[in-house]
């Protein structure tokens, strides 16, 4: 068996929260923050993983798995317990392996972090036993692990939402109506940044409720003489009704204005009643919620069990007012979650060929006066956006799976082809911050950095580069393809590049072997004139290469800071690796289209038309 990727989404819940575990439903949503682990199979029969992001690690012989994961002197082992039930139910493996887990799920935060690295790992576990489960009884076997080992609360909610992915209403018992997301809205997670205690406020939460139950001889109607019970068993009453009104107004989908803001309010009642009676919310959430309401949002709620973590703020349109508003305090943080697929594994059969390719898009496009990501500028038929005509073109000569690079603040990249998907391409998405204490990005090679940091599955193949803001000419991205570390040497004629705009790109300088040995960006005239080749040609670099993705990462994270623009410089890092491996530089013919000034809007619109009707 080869290596393989399991991934599992973060969840929000819109409506019900703390109430699976009474028995009723819960409106829920997957969110595209995802946990990715990586299986490597190995030779003997331990079970490793290790978290890089976390420093911890650990090992399981598979011959001798203990009966129980429970620990009374130390914290449970819940990835051993998937094991251990995983045995009960007759799953066998012919080999150990080595895990890397990598998540972007805020941990203890209210989002599931723990599950979803549980669902992650028990939908490993079932393929390298050769297991085939349904969503649902992955759902249930993560459940199993995760809560019935430990005869810890909780409900199954958080295990459904997980492995089912999208938009649903989970019930008790595991049964699911799936919802449209269609007009759903948007979303603002915030994070605390203030840990939980998640067993603390369930068994708080979930005891005091079943024993105020008992008290009322099994039904919650009928007041009760204490005030503090009484307020428990109202808000408990009425959080279940407006999860049963928001259920009945989402079922159709394709929501209007209207009942957006109606079920905003009612998120909104929801959180009083978590914020009261069953008193899981912080000073700091209230913040954070009132913040989020003061600047716009239609509704906002803590999120998940409560006592710290996470909030949401719903919206009618992305807003960066309100996730600004969420920020009351130097340690919260927030950022845009939109609905994503459930639980998945990525395997590569040996014929794949994934020809990923790494787009670097996180430019805002402020030079451009659009309003909008320069990669994103709808400049082809129907109001293409230029990014989507790069990746079709990249999907046509045999790309299946990209990742585009973006700036925090972009609102509009991911959202847009979440409802545009490309057809035949695996596309996620990467964030580029800009580290503390600066006051811009730390430029295109941290860029690539942070790309790359987000597809551990990428490990062992080669990667394609290439800007958001140029569309290269037809055989481009096949041309690369065909070469494990290779640059595209493109003819400054073929370009069509007068000599003052070549000054703008960067020249190649080979060795006669065609290996590459330098890249000048900005040179000057007597620089461009000492690259020429043999037989006469200037070269020209537009930052579209392929190298493995080792090595990649390495020169790209060691890439030091340019003394002239304070920036992590793609060329190089390019060239760093050339000081120790081979870049074959493939002399290449063609015009790029090239979004750089505001002035090359009409041009491409125009180069596209006429290449349209040819």
């Amino acid at each position: 068996m080869q290596a393989f990727q399991s991934s599992a989404p973060g969840r929000i819940c819109l409506f019900g929260e703390h109430q699976d575990y009474l028995g009723w439903p819960a409106i829920v949503m997957a969110i595209d923050l995802r946990c990715n682990l990586t299986f490597t199979p190995r030779s003997d029969r331990q079970a490793a993983w290790s978290s890089p992001d976390l420093g911890l690690s650990n090992s399981y012989d598979l011959d001798a798995l203990p009966e129980t994961a429970r620990h009374p002197d130390r914290q449970n082992d819940h990835l051993l317990a998937a094991l251990i039930e995983s045995r009960k139910s007759g799953w066998c493996w012919p080999s150990g392996w080595d895990v890397v887990i990598e998540s972007e799920v805020p941990v203890q935060a209210g989002c599931s972090s723990s599950t979803a690295l549980m669902v992650a790992w028990t939908a490993g576990l079932a393929h390298m036993a050769g297991i085939q489960l349904t969503p649902s009884e992955l759902a249930m076997a993560a459940h199993r692990a995760e809560v019935l080992h430990f005869n810890e609360a909780g409900g199954s909610m958080d295990q459904f939402a997980i492995a089912l992915g999208g938009l649903n209403r989970v019930h008790a018992d595991g049964r699911h109506e799936p919802f449209s997301t269609d007009g759903i809205g948007h979303f603002i997670l915030g994070n605390s940044g203030v840990t939980k205690d998640t067993q603390g406020i369930l068994k708080r939460c979930k005891t005091d409720r079943l024993a105020l139950l008992d008290k009322m001889g099994g039904h919650w109607d009928g007041a009760l003489d204490d005030p503090a019970d009484n307020a428990l068993r109202l808000a408990t009453l009425k959080n279940r009704e407006l999860e049963m009104q928001a259920a009945q107004m989402m079922q159709g989908g394709d929501l209007d204005s209207a009942t957006l803001a109606q079920l905003g309010q009612m998120m909104n009642v929801h959180f009083e009643g978590l914020a009261g009676p069953l008193g899981v919310s912080t000073p700091l959430i209230d913040r954070m919620c009132n913040g989020a309401l003061k600047a716009g949002a239609l509704g906002a709620k803590i999120n998940g069990s409560g006592g710290g973590g996470c909030m949401i703020a719903w919206c009618a349109d992305l807003n960066a007012q309100v996730r600004d508003g969420i920020c009351v305090d130097p340690k919260v943080t927030a950022c845009n979650v939109q609905p994503a697929p459930g639980a998945a594994l990525h395997i590569h059969p040996p014929h794949f060929q994934a020809n990923p390719v790494l787009v670097l898009a996180a430019g805002l496009g402020s030079r451009m006066k659009a309003g909008r990501p320069k990669a994103m500028l709808e400049v082809g038929p129907g109001g293409t956006p230029f990014l989507a005509l790069i990746l079709r073109r990249a999907v046509v000569e045999g790309c299946r799976e990209a990742t585009v690079v973006v700036h925090p603040k972009d609102e509009i990249t991911a959202s847009y082809f979440t409802s545009h998907p490309v057809k035949g391409l695996d596309l996620q998405f990467a964030i580029q911050y800009t580290p503390k204490g600066r006051s811009k990005p730390l430029g295109a090679a941290h860029a690539a950095e942070t790309g790359l940091r987000s597809r551990p599955d990428w490990a062992g193949l080669s990667v394609t580069v290439c800007n958001g803001d140029n569309l290269p000419p037809q055989g481009a991205f096949r041309t690369l393809f065909s070469a494990e570390a290779s640059l595209l040497a493109c003819d400054r004629l073929a370009l069509e590049l007068p000599l003052e705009r070549t000054r703008a790109f960067a020249v190649i300088h080979t060795g006669e072997d065609g290996k590459l040995q330098h890249i000048q960006e900005k040179p000057s005239d007597e620089q461009i004139e000492a690259s020429r080749t043999a037989d006469g040609q200037v070269r020209v670099s537009m930052n579209m290469f392929r190298l493995p993705y080792d090595g990649f990462l390495k020169v790209t994270s060691e890439c030091p800071l340019s003394v002239e623009r304070d920036e992590k410089e793609l060329p190089t890092a390019v060239v760093n690796w050339a000081q120790t491996g081979s870049i074959e530089c493939i002399p290449f013919a063609g015009a790029f289209l090239d979004l750089t000034h505001p002035s090359d809007v009409a041009i491409v619109s125009r180069a596209l038309e006429a290449e349209g009707s040819n």
